[in-house]
C-alpha cells in the first residue's frame, strides 16, 4: 500500500516530543524494518527533538514529515530560529563513523534553508526474503531465453545486437563510473577522517588496522586453498623471481600520469593511490580542511546512494544476460558454476569454524552456546542481503552477550559492517579463479598480488548493498585478464555469494570485535563467561 505524505505541526514542549515519539513509532511500525532498528530510529529521532526542545526552552512549533520519496522513506523535522545543528553529538563518536549511520538509515542529517533548520532521517526498509530474487530471476532468464530462442535468426540477432547488448553496455558503463567514483572518495573520506577517530578514541586506529590486516590474510588464504580445485593454465612464472619485473612494473603503474587518467581509465589500483593520497592530504590539513572533507564524505554517502538505485537493478540485468547467453550459445558457461559455489561454501564452512574453535576456546564458552548466539543476526543478514539490516541485533549481541563496552561499539560496528568483508573477499577470488578456467587465463605471482590487492580493497571501499560486487567485477576483470564477457557469469555468481557472504561476514565481525576488545584490553569477559 502506497503511503501518503504526513505533515503535523507541533509545539516542542516536553509533551511534543512525546506525541512526536509515538507518531514515528506508529509510521515506523508500518516499514519493513527489524524491530531492534525502528527502536535505534526512534531513539535517535527523540535525543535530536529533546536536544532543540532544550536549546529553545520549548518555545518554538515544528513541522514533521513523514513520507515516502523515491522509493525511499524519510522523517523530517523543520522549525525556525537560529543556527543549530542538534545532531552534533559530544559522545567520541567521530564523523566518519556517525556518517556512516547516517548512510545505513540510523542517524539524521542537519541542514539550513534561509532561515529554516532541518532534520532529516533516511530510512532503509529491509528486504525481507531477497532470495526469492535468485531464483525468479534466473528461472525468468532461462524461460525467456527458451522463448527468444524460437524467434527467427534475423529477429533474435536484431534484438540481441540492439536491446541486450545495448542494455548491458549501457548498465556496466553507468555502474563503472559511479563504482570509480565510490572507490576513490571512500578511501579519502575514511583516511581523511582518521584523525577525528584518534581524537575522540584511542581505540579507533588500531581496531580499523585490525580490520584491514584481516582482511588481506583473508584473501591470501583464499587464494592459497581455492587454487587447486581449479585447472588454472600458469605461464611459467610461477617463481617470484621470475615475476619479479612484472612486479615492479606493477609497483610503477600505481602512480597516474595526470589526476584524469585514473577515472577515465578506470585504472582501480592508481584509484586506490589517489583516495589515499587525498585522505592524507586532508588529514595533514586538519581543520583548515573541514569543508573540503565534508565534501567529499557527502559527496560518498551521495554516489552510494546512486549505486544502491542503480543496484535494484541487478535481477533485471541477470536475466537478460542468461537470455543473451542462450541466443550466443554461451549458456554452458553457467554450467560449471556449481564448482565455485561448491568450494566457495566449503572455504566459508572452514572459515567459521576455525575461528569458532578459536573464539570459544580463548573465552572458555561452548561453541554450540557460540553459534546459536551468533545466529540470529547472520540469519538476519541472510535473508536481506544486507549488513545494515542485521546492525540492531549484532549491536544487542556483542554488548549484553559477548561483553564489548558500547564506546568501542559505537564507531567499531558501523565502520565494521562497512569495511570487514572477508567472505565478500573470498567470494571475488572465488569467481576470478573460475573465470580464468573458463577462459583460459594465464596466473603467475604478478596476477595474485593483483587480485590479492584488488579484491582486499574493493570490498573495503565498496558499500555492503546488494548487487554492489558488480563494481568490483566491472573494474577488477580488465586488470586480471579476464575477457569482459565473463562479467555475466561473474555477477550470477555475486547474486549468490552476496546472501552467503553477508551472513558469514556478519558473524566474523562479531566475533572480531570480542577479540579486537579483548586485545585492547576493554572486554568484560566476566559477561561472556557466564552465558556458557
Amino acid at each position: 500500500m502506497k503511503r501518503r505524505l504526513v505533515e503535523t505541526v507541533y509545539l516542542l514542549d516536553r509533551r511534543g516530543v512525546d506525541r512526536i515519539s509515538e507518531d514515528i513509532w506508529e509510521f515506523l511500525q508500518t516499514l519493513s524494518l527489524e524491530n531492534r532498528n525502528r527502536i535505534r530510529i526512534r531513539l535517535a529521532m527523540e535525543d535530536t527533538l529533546l536536544r532543540i526542545c532544550e536549546h529553545f526552552g520549548g518555545k518554538i512549533s515544528c513541522t514533521v514529515y513523514m513520507d515516502s520519496r523515491m522509493r525511499r522513506d524519510y522523517i523530517t523535522i523543520e522549525y525556525e530560529g537560529d543556527r543549530f545543528n542538534p545532531t552534533t553529538l559530544d559522545t567520541g563518536e567521530d564523523e566518519f563513523s556517525r556518517r556512516l549511520m547516517v548512510d545505513m538509515g540510523f542517524a539524521p542529517v542537519w541542514s539550513r534553508r534561509g532561515s529554516k533548520n532541518r532534520v532529516t532521517l533516511r530510512i532503509h526498509e529491509e528486504r525481507r526474503f531477497a532470495t526469492l530474487t535468485i531464483p525468479i530471476s534466473v528461472f525468468a532468464g532461462i524461460l525467456f531465453g527458451i522463448l527468444f530462442f524460437q524467434l527467427p535468426d534475423a529477429a533474435g540477432d536484431y534484438i540481441d545486437e540492439n536491446v541486450l547488448t545495448l542494455f548491458f553496455n549501457a548498465f556496466l558503463g553507468v555502474f563503472g563510473t559511479f563504482a570509480s567514483l565510490s572507490l576513490f572518495l571512500f578511501l579519502g573520506s575514511a583516511v581523511s577522517n582518521l584523525g577525528d577517530i584518534v581524537t575522540y578514541s584511542r581505540y579507533g586506529k588500531r581496531v580499523m588496522n585490525r580490520f584491514i590486516a584481516f582482511s588481506f590474510l583473508a584473501a591470501v588464504l583464499a587464494e592459497a586453498i581455492f587454487y587447486p580445485f581449479f585447472t588454472i593454465r600458469t605461464s611459467g612464472s610461477i617463481q617470484p623471481g621470475e615475476s619479479l619485473s612484472e612486479f615492479l612494473k606493477l609497483v610503477a603503474s600505481i602512480l597516474p600520469a595526470n589526476p584524469v587518467s585514473p577515472f577515465s581509465n578506470n585504472d582501480s589500483i592508481q584509484l586506490i593511490f589517489m583516495g589515499f593520497a587525498l585522505g592524507i592530504g586532508l588529514l595533514a590539513m586538519g581543520e583548515s580542511a573541514g569543508t573540503l572533507r565534508r565534501v567529499v564524505t557527502q559527496g560518498n554517502s551521495l554516489v552510494n546512494y546512486l549505486m544502491e538505485s542503480i543496484g535494484r537493478y541487478s535481477p533485471v540485468f541477470i536475466s537478460l544476460t542468461i537470455i543473451s547467453y542462450i541466443w550466443n550459445g554461451q549458456i554452458s558457461q553457467l554450467y560449471g558454476i556449481w564448482k565455485p559455489v561448491l568450494v566457495y561454501v566449503m572455504g566459508m564452512f572452514l572459515m567459521l569454524v576455525l575461528m569458532l574453535n578459536h573464539t570459544a576456546t580463548k573465552y572458555g564458552v561452548e561453541k554450540k552456546w557460540l553459534l546459536k548466539t551468533l545466529k540470529p543476526a547472520m540469519m538476519t543478514s541472510f535473508l536481506t542481503a544486507s549488513a545494515g539490516a542485521s546492525y540492531g541485533e549484532t549491536e544487542s549481541i556483542v554488548t549484553r552477550k559477548f561483553g564489548v563496552p558500547s564506546r568501542l561499539t559505537e564507531f567499531a560496528l558501523p565502520i565494521g559492517q562497512t569495511m570487514f568483508m572477508p567472505a565478500t573477499i573470498c567470494s571475488f577470488i572465488a569467481t576470478a579463479y573460475y573465470l580464468t578456467e573458463v577462459y583460459h587465463v594465464e596466473v603467475d605471482l604478478t596476477w595474485m598480488i593483483v587480485a590479492t590487492i584488488i579484491c582486499t580493497m574493493m570490498a573495503i571501499a565498496l558499500p555492503p548493498i546488494p548487487g554492489s560486487g558488480l563494481a568490483c567485477y566491472a573494474i577488477m576483470l580488465g586488470r586480471l585478464n579476464i575477457p569482459a564477457g565473463g562479467l555475466g557469469v561473474a555477477i550470477v555468481l555475486d547474486i549468490i555469494f552476496t546472501f552467503i557472504g553477508r551472513a558469514v561476514d556478519c558473524a566474523m565481525l562479531q566475533m572480531e570485535l570480542v577479540n579486537s576488545s579483548d586485545a585492547l584490553g576493554v572486554l568484560d569477559r566476566k559477561v561472556i563467561r557466564r552465558q556458557k
